[in-house]
């Protein structure tokens, strides 16, 4: 069974029902809708049909919303795309004009005062380099340092650069009250440079009525210096290995990886690994094997998730891309060692606040379970977070997630070997426990005589894991705390 979860982002070639239904088929597990593109209307349709193929098919789908953060672009051309030639000079301009190799407009006004003579400047994605010789109020002037093609509206990196942009925009602000008027799960900032820049969205996604998880984005080198204070702040992080790989020397990018997913795990935090990870299937059927091995160290890094971008937005093959992610992630999650990992456990609870009463249990049950040979670890959740710390030992024993909340059911859908159902709980921790024993039974997740071990409450309610117990499933004496 595949225990690494997929998340795919929506675009013209995966937004109809048809093409969702099959992709979910495949593997998908969480939906992202990327705010940097796309109309209100376009995301708004997107989201509706994810839902409504979502509960045809009886699969619980996190939504993320992605928003698009300061990132600054290039503007429009005259034609569809402009060689620069190395050794050439190219002028940045502030004003709205249609650009050709000889100047590029940008949406970002403050350019000229952010760059300094001898700084860098990346065009889409690193694909283009310059050199800053000259500047003035509305205007940058740069040498070619290398020749490429670029488009319209492509990104703009500055690394080592001080940017003076809010990390949090006017349209951020605007979409974010879109998206949590949608209902999505999840909201994921972009550029996160410190703990600071989450505090205004998290105010909005903590108001009364709100229930959103929210993913900081580390593509910044001030992100990875400052990753503890953001974990704090966040409940997940996502490896945005395009624009980070931009802004750091790209040799770096897979020990930065393995750092931010180990401090992620430690945190009790789930963390996403993005970017690039199956690129050639945007036009080819098959990906190379470099890519394969990409995808399978991710998971031998322990990420809880692992992204496609353009592979399904915008590729040939989006459902073969799920299929063949879904594969490469179950063969990598038959291989990683997944038996008693301790993160978070080091010391004890009077030396480390990441012990609590809940997470200890959720560390005992999955001895019990890998112990016992159980068939299943069953815990109640209602905000998601033992579900969080049971996925976070990666235990070798499935997890089965019980919640009342439908939104919890689809937001713990994207963490590692969490299998979520909605069930109605009752007061009475023992006739819960019966409830769910019922549930599995009739929906084959277990059989009789298997073990089982199931976190709980007592009393049963919100915030309350206090028990581990060991049941034989059909046992009636099980069902009881006496024993």
């Amino acid at each position: 069974m595949r225990k690494t979860k997929i998340l795919c982002t929506i675009g013209p070639a995966s937004s109809s029902k048809e093409v969702l239904r099959e992709m979910i088929k495949a593997g998908m597990n969480g939906a992202r809708l990327n705010f940097s593109h796309g109309t209100h209307e376009e995301h708004r349709r997107n989201y509706e049909n994810i839902r409504e193929v979502s509960e045809e098919l009886g699969k619980p789908i996190a939504i993320m919303q992605d928003l698009q953060g300061p990132k600054i672009r290039t503007g429009r051309l005259k034609t569809k795309e402009v060689f620069l030639k190395e050794g050439n000079i190219l002028t940045i301009t502030t004003r709205d004009i249609l650009g050709d190799e000889t100047i590029l407009s940008t949406t970002y006004k403050p350019l000229p005062q952010d760059v300094k003579i001898g700084d860098k400047i990346l065009l889409a994605d690193g694909l283009v380099a310059l050199e800053v010789i000259e500047k003035d109020t509305t205007e940058v002037k740069t040498k070619i340092l290398n020749s490429g093609s670029i488009g319209e509206h492509k990104g703009i990196n500055l690394p080592g650069v001080n940017v003076s942009a809010p990390a949090v925009t006017e349209k951020d602000l605007e979409d974010l009250k879109f998206g949590l008027e949608l209902g999505v799960d999840y909201v994921a900032l972009s550029f996160i440079r410190r703990a600071s820049d989450l505090s205004e969205v998290r105010k909005i996604v903590n108001s009364p009525g709100s229930d959103v998880k929210l993913i900081a984005k580390i593509e910044k080198p001030e992100a990875i210096e400052n990753i503890r204070e953001i974990l704090e702040i966040s409940d997940g992080i996502m490896l945005a290995r395009g624009d980070l790989g931009v802004e750091i020397p790209i040799e770096n990018v897979p020990f930065v990886q393995k750092m931010l997913i180990q401090e992620a795990n430690r945190a009790y935090k789930p963390v996403i690994v993005a970017t690039q990870m199956l690129e050639s299937m945007i036009t080819n059927p098959r990906p190379t094997r470099a890519e394969a091995s990409d995808v399978a160290n991710s998971i031998l890094d322990k990420a809880d998730v692992i992204m496609l971008s353009g592979e399904t937005a915008v590729g040939k093959y989006p459902v073969e891309t799920v299929k063949m992610m879904a594969q490469i992630a179950k063969r990598a999650d038959m291989t990683n060692p997944t038996v008693h990992t301790d993160f978070g456990m080091d010391g004890t609870a009077k030396t480390n606040p990441k012990i609590t009463i809940a997470s200890a249990v959720s560390h005992a049950a999955c001895h019990l379970a890998d112990e016992l040979d159980a068939s299943a670890i069953v815990t109640f959740t209602e905000s998601g977070s033992t579900a969080v710390y049971m996925s976070k030992y990666r235990p070798e024993t499935r997890i089965i997630a019980f919640t009342t909340r439908a939104k919890t059911c689809n937001q713990i859908s994207l963490l590692w070997g969490v299998n979520p159902f909605v069930l109605e709980y009752t007061a009475d921790t023992s006739e819960l426990i019966k409830k769910a024993e019922e549930f599995m039974l009739k929906n084959g997740c277990v059989n009789k005589g298997e073990i089982i071990v199931v976190t709980a409450g007592i009393p049963s309610g919100k915030g309350i894991t206090n028990i581990a117990r060991v049941i034989r499933v059909g046992e009636k004496e099980s069902w009881g705390l006496a024993k």
